[in-house]
């Protein structure tokens, strides 16, 4: 609706909701609407939920966020293909994630005390939140514009990041995994399984979101087309991002978020040098050191830029090019080394005479140092 000049139906239809039927019936069919996702006071049973309020100062900040964005659009700040790409992010990052998982976190609280059929029905519609229905019929989706939702945003990121697994993200087979492993648990009713595998799936989500950031952070250096479509959809993208992880920097390293916050914005300057650059990338990784159940290796390096939040471990650019310069260190050493002994051994070679020299230099010897014939001198002696 954005797109196309009507942003007081765009938010009739994010309030009222459209083509998702809660209850059907013959006076008439109720809708989920987008706004009572991002409403639901049952949030507050996702552990994460109190980090965005504590940071955000509103318990419905994702509304707060999306309205603003309409408000914005309005007053033509942003152009239709911006408003229209930061609604649909907002709605798909900062929403559905969350609603996604308060219903994990809500069939954990139905397995616990018995209500199975319940509980499957959430962990599906938290699937549904995670993956959409727009992904294609392949097993892992397509790497296209038909999906929206952080399963396709982690396809996306993975290429540039490194981490892909057969063309797809890692972490998105891994999420996949605890998805069909938790619903097995549930059927067996092994709820402390299914509450384990909920909590790793909580941290898998933020992978997508802090390499949108980071990507973001660099938007200027890697993204040089004049491709404005394809520069738009990245801005926008990351930009959400930022918004999602915000709230854990927030958590572990208050003194920081403010700057990282800076650096971020929407309207941030585009032609920040470097250095600022590097400055996002250093808040992020200490970020991920403090927060337990992240593996900084998930996220990868980011490879036009040669950076990463992974120091020192394998795929490191760094520890690579570091690790080149030893090597040629060592292979000069060893080559100095074989130089020095080839020459030793060849000098040696010089110094030692031939075999006829040697016979030689015997006959002189023994002509230079005679001994006196014992009987010749004892003869003598007598005369």
């Amino acid at each position: 609706m954005l797109m196309m000049g009507a942003p007081s139906l765009a938010r009739d239809i994010y309030m009222m909701g459209k083509h998702c039927p809660s209850m059907i019936s013959t006076e008439g069919n109720d809708f989920v609407s987008l706004y009572s996702l991002a409403t639901d006071t049952g949030r507050d049973i996702v552990p994460d939920y109190q980090w965005f309020v504590m940071y955000y100062g509103d318990m419905d900040y994702a509304h707060a966020h999306i309205s603003s964005i309409i408000r914005a659009y309005s007053q033509s700040i942003y152009s239709r293909q911006q408003g229209a790409l930061l609604i649909r992010n907002a709605l798909s990052y900062l929403v559905l994630s969350m609603a996604s998982l308060q219903r994990l976190f809500g069939a954990i609280s139905l397995c616990n005390s018995g209500a199975l059929t319940s509980a499957r029905n959430l962990w599906n519609e938290a699937a549904a939140l995670l993956i959409g229905s727009l992904e294609g019929r392949s097993e892992e989706g397509v790497l296209d514009n038909d999906g929206y939702l952080a399963h396709f945003w982690a396809n996306y990121l993975c290429e540039p990041f490194g981490v892909c697994d057969t063309g797809y993200s890692r972490v998105n087979h891994v999420i996949m995994i605890l998805l069909n492993s938790g619903r097995a648990a549930l059927d067996a009713k092994q709820c402390s399984i299914v509450e384990e595998h909920v909590s790793q799936i909580s941290k898998k989500l933020l992978i997508p979101f802090i390499q949108g950031s980071l990507l973001y952070s660099s938007a200027n250096m890697v993204i040089h087309s004049g491709d404005s479509r394809t520069f738009d959809f990245l801005h926008t993208s990351g930009y959400i991002s930022s918004r999602v992880i915000l709230p854990y920097v927030n958590l572990v390293n208050r003194r920081e978020v403010a700057l990282l916050d800076r650096y971020l914005n929407f309207d941030m300057e585009m032609n920040y040098d470097r250095n600022s650059n590097i400055k996002v990338f250093q808040i992020i990784e200490e970020t991920i050191s403090k927060l337990s159940g992240i593996d900084c290796s998930d996220v990868g390096y980011l490879k036009n830029m040669q950076l990463g939040v992974c120091p020192g471990k394998p795929g490191d650019p760094q520890l690579q090019s570091g690790g080149s310069m030893d090597s040629l260190w060592v292979g000069f050493l060893l080559f100095a080394i074989l130089f020095a002994l080839l020459a030793w051994i060849v000098l040696q070679r010089g110094r030692k005479p031939s075999s006829n020299e040697n016979l030689g230099n015997v006959q002189k010897d023994e002509e230079e140092i005679s001994f006196p014939n014992p009987v010749t001198t004892i003869q003598h002696q007598i005369d």
